[in-house]
């Protein structure tokens, strides 16, 4: 249960990237109306199952007030503090889905502890990295009127240590905020237009326009 639940929850993600309302929208079998017990499921799952829900939302014009809500007592609760590794798994994954679907002022929300909880170890290295966190940061400023901290955010990341199993969003994003804060060029334009023919992730075309 808990594996089809986190195979359709990437798979919403996917499709959100893609730009296909259809088939986003045939996930609700899969997301909505579930009872899913956050206690008994592992932080991870619940953690991509609530991104999914954000997607869905958006992509069916739902309102994510309810959402938004269980998402702030999940984040409360005991299940997900008492795993420090998670928790920043959890602050990751769920401010990149506020960021993407216009909830920017939640997002900050979640992203203000992250510098003084990431702990350098090999396992935080695995799951995320430090930089992909500065660019959320820096994007969630930067949609909320507040151009000069995005600036100063956006000049701390290293795009080299973008984590593996996201640097193709994460590159497209950076690409995006660098046009805004006017540090374009036809050499980094071009290389946001390859990335987005080579992962087919057309909703971040014009991302930030």
């Amino acid at each position: 249960e808990e594996a089809s639940l986190f195979a359709h929850a990437l798979i919403t993600l996917k499709y959100w990237l893609n730009n296909n309302q259809e088939k986003i929208l045939h996930q609700s079998d899969y997301l909505i109306g579930r009872t899913i017990s956050a206690t008994s499921t592992a932080p991870y799952i619940m953690t991509r199952y609530f991104a999914a829900l954000l997607f869905y939302a958006e992509a069916a014009s739902m309102s994510a007030d309810e959402i938004l809500i269980d998402i702030y007592k999940y984040y409360s609760s005991t299940a997900l503090n008492d795993n420090k590794e998670q928790l920043i798994y959890f602050e990751y994954v769920i401010s990149e889905a506020l960021i993407l679907t216009g909830h920017s002022q939640d997002a900050l929300y979640y992203l203000r502890n992250y510098r003084s909880s990431f702990n350098k170890s090999d396992y935080n290295n695995f799951i995320i990295s430090l930089d992909n966190l500065k660019l959320l940061e820096a994007l969630a400023h930067y949609l909320t009127g507040k151009y000069k901290t995005a600036e100063r955010i956006f000049d701390e990341v290293i795009t080299s240590d973008f984590h593996f199993l996201n640097k193709h969003v994460a590159s497209i994003l950076y690409l995006q905020l660098m046009n805004k804060l006017k540090r374009k060029n036809d050499k980094t334009m071009e290389t946001k237009t390859k990335l987005i023919q080579q992962t087919g992730f057309k909703r971040l075309n014009n991302f930030l326009d």
